[in-house]
C-alpha cells in the first residue's frame, strides 16, 4: 500500500553543537526536547511533502536558494507518515545546485535523536574522570596528574611555646633529695626535687638566685637548671615553688586558627571554584618547629568542624630534663579527638641555664678531713725532721766517710726541703687561686639558640598552595574535565547546575531502543568524554560556577 510522504525538516542558526560531541544538550524528557528546540528563534522551515527523508541518507536536497541557508548549522526532521519521530542531525556543508535549489549534507546526532534514561541507560562501566556528585573538601581524592614543585605562603600562625622574657616560662631547678629518697615525674621515678620558678615579661631572678644561694654549703645537691613552657605545668606553684610528686607535663590543644572555608581563602590570591583545589597538593598545611623540622598534614583529613577544615593538634609536654614537646594531629584520618601516634613532631632542646656557687666556699667543703693548717704544720714538721736527721750525719757518721757523704747529705737536705717547699707552694698556690675567684659555671649556656632568645620558640604553622597561575590553571581544568574517578560505577550526566563531563572506558548502554550502529557510536563518544550541558547559551561558557544539584 501506499504511503505519501509527509516530512518536515527544520534549520536552525546558531545552535553550538557539532559532530565532534564535545559537547551535548541534557533533556529529561522527548516533551523538554521538542519544546526547546521548536521555540528556537532563528530557524526557517524547508520541510516537503514530495519524499521521505531518509536518516540513513546523508543528503536532501530543498527548495531554498543557497545565500539564504548557507549560515545554517543544524537540522532536525521527521516522516509523520511514518514514525513520526524527530531526527537530529549536524549540517556538514550545503551545496548549490541551481537558483532555487540547494542540497544539505548532514549526519544524524545521535545524542540528541536518543535521549539517555529515555531511549537507552548507562550500565556501570569504568569511569575515568566526571564531574563529582558532591563538592564538599575531601570529598574527591584520587589523585590528579599534575607537577606541582613550586609553592607560596598563603599564612602563617605560630604557637611559642616557650621564649626567654618574651613569653611566660618557668626555670626549674632540680636538686637532689635525698630526705624523701625520690619522687615521680612524668611518670618515671627521679632522685630529684624540682622547684620551678616563673619567669614572664618583667622577669624577677632575685627568687631563683636566692633559692641557689642557699646550697652554697652543698652545691653538688643542684643537678640542673632548665627551661620548660609554662603549659607544661598542670598545676600553680604556690610559693614554696616545689613541683608535687607525681606531676606530669600537660596536653596543650591547638587549633592554628578557625579554619579553612571554600570561598573564603584563597590560593595565592586566586578564589577557586572547584573544592577540590584547597586539597593536597595543590593546598595543603605544614607545621615546622624550631629546629627545622617539619610535618606536612592535608586540610582534607581534618574532620571535626562538619564543613569547616579546621586542623587542631595537641602537643603534650614534659616537666623533666630534657624537655620535650610531642605535636600530634587530632580529628585526623579517622582518628577523632585522640591524636594520630604515626604523624609527630618533637621539638627538643629547651635550654639549659648556668648558674653560679660561691667557689671558695665550695672549695673549703671539697677540703673535709685535708684541713689546709694541719697540712702546713705536718709538712714543717716534716721539714724539722729532715734538718735534725742532716745535722748529725755531718756531726758524726758523715765525718767518719769524709767530704763526700756530707755533700750527699746536704744533696740529700736540698732535695727533701726542695719537695717540701713544692708541696707548700701548691698548697698555698690553689688556696689563694681559689680564694681570688668568687663564682664558678655549672652547665652551658644555649647561646646559639636564637629563636629562643628572640621569643619564637614553639612551632609554627603555614599554609602552602600552588601559585596563582598554577591554581588558576588547575581550576579552569576542573571545570571543563571535572576530577578524576578511577572507579566502576554508572557515569554521571546530570549533577552540576550547569554542565556534566563525564568518560569513560568500555561505556556499556542497556535497555537500548535504536539503531545498533547508534548504539556503538553512542558508547565510543562516552569514551572520548562528553559534556552534557543544561543551558545552549552557556556552552563554552566555563569561568563562571558550576555548583552541584
Amino acid at each position: 500500500m501506499y504511503i505519501e510522504p509527509n516530512s518536515s525538516v527544520e534549520l536552525f542558526r546558531k545552535i553550538p553543537l557539532d559532530n565532534t560531541y564535545e559537547n551535548t544538550l541534557f533533556f529529561e524528557t522527548y516533551s523538554e526536547q521538542t519544546k526547546f528546540f521548536t521555540d528556537w528563534s532563528q530557524k526557517i522551515s524547508v520541510g516537503t511533502n514530495l519524499y521521505r527523508v531518509e536518516p540513513t541518507k546523508n543528503s536532501i536536497k530543498v527548495q531554498h536558494k543557497y545565500e539564504e541557508i548557507m549560515m545554517y548549522s543544524y537540522m532536525r526532521f521527521k516522516n509523520t507518515s511514518y514514525e513520526n519521530k524527530w531526527f537530529y542531525a549536524f549540517i556538514t556543508k550545503i551545496e548549490y545546485v541551481d537558483n532555487i535549489t540547494s542540497r544539505i549534507y548532514y549526519e544524524i546526532d545521535v545524542m540528541q535523536t536518543w535521549l539517555p534514561n529515555v531511549d537507552y541507560n548507562l550500565g556501570q562501566c569504568f569511569v575515568e574522570r566526571e564531574h563529582s556528585e558532591t563538592d564538599n573538601i575531601g570529598d574527591n581524592l584520587v589523585p590528579e596528574n599534575f607537577n606541582c614543585n613550586d609553592y607560596v605562603v598563603n599564612e602563617s600562625y605560630k604557637n611559642t611555646l616557650c621564649g626567654g622574657n618574651k613569653y611566660d616560662n618557668y626555670v626549674v631547678v632540680a636538686v637532689a633529695d635525698s630526705d624523701t629518697g625520690g619522687r615521680s615525674y612524668d611518670g618515671v621515678y627521679s632522685g630529684c626535687a624540682l622547684y620551678a620558678f616563673k619567669c614572664d615579661n618583667d622577669p624577677d631572678f632575685d627568687a631563683i638566685n636566692e633559692f641557689i644561694r642557699g646550697y652554697s654549703d652543698a652545691p653538688e645537691k643542684i643537678l640542673n637548671v632548665y627551661t620548660i613552657p609554662k603549659q607544661a605545668l598542670e598545676i600553680e606553684t604556690g610559693n614554696s615553688h616545689i613541683i608535687y610528686d607525681g606531676a606530669r607535663g600537660a596536653s596543650i590543644v591547638w587549633r592554628p586558627y578557625n579554619g579553612l572555608t571554600a570561598g573564603i581563602d584563597t590560593l595565592d590570591g586566586y578564589t577557586p571554584k572547584n573544592n577540590k583545589c584547597y586539597t593536597y597538593p595543590f593546598n595543603y598545611g605544614n607545621v615546622c618547629t624550631s629546629n627545622g623540622d617539619s610535618l606536612c598534614v592535608k586540610y582534607e583529613y581534618f574532620k571535626n568542624e562538619g564543613s569547616m577544615i579546621a586542623p587542631s593538634f595537641i602537643i603534650d609536654t614534659t616537666i623533666t630534663s630534657p624537655v620535650q614537646t610531642c605535636l600530634r594531629p587530632r580529628y585526623y584520618k579517622n582518628s577523632a579527638g585522640d591524636p594520630l601516634l604515626i604523624n609527630k613532631l618533637v621539638l627538643n632542646s629547651y635550654p639549659v641555664c648556668a648558674w653560679s656557687t660561691d667557689a671558695y666556699q665550695a672549695y673549703i667543703q671539697t677540703q673535709r678531713g685535708k684541713d689546709i693548717a694541719d697540712t702546713t704544720v705536718s709538712t714543717l714538721v716534716g721539714i724539722a725532721s729532715i734538718l735534725a736527721g742532716s745535722a748529725l750525719i755531718a756531726t758524726g757518721a758523715g765525718a767518719a766517710h769524709g767530704t763526700g757523704a756530707v755533700v750527699g747529705g746536704v744533696s740529700m737536705i736540698a732535695g727533701g726541703a726542695g719537695s717540701a717547699v713544692g708541696s707548700i707552694h701548691n698548697a698555698v698556690h690553689n688556696n689563694m687561686l681559689a680564694s681570688t675567684h668568687d663564682t664558678q659555671s655549672s652547665g652551658l649556656t644555649n647561646s646559639a639558640n636564637v629563636d629562643f632568645a628572640k621569643g619564637e620558640y614553639g612551632y609554627t604553622f603555614y599554609r602552602f598552595s600552588v601559585n596563582k597561575e598554577v591554581a588558576e590553571m588547575v581550576d579552569d581544568y576542573f571545570q571543563m574535565f571535572g576530577y578524576a574517578c578511577g572507579k566502576v560505577k554508572t557515569p554521571n550526566i546530570h549533577v552540576r547546575k550547569w554542565w556534566t563531563y563525564t568518560k569513560t572506558r568500555g561505556c556499556n548502554l542497556s535497555v537500548v531502543l535504536m539503531p545498533v550502529e547508534d548504539k556503538v557510536k553512542i558508547q565510543t563518544i562516552f569514551d572520548n568524554g562528553i559534556r552534557f550541558f543544561t543551558n545552549v547559551s552557556l556552552i563554552g561558557a566555563y569561568n563562571i560556577d558550576n555548583p552541584t544539584l
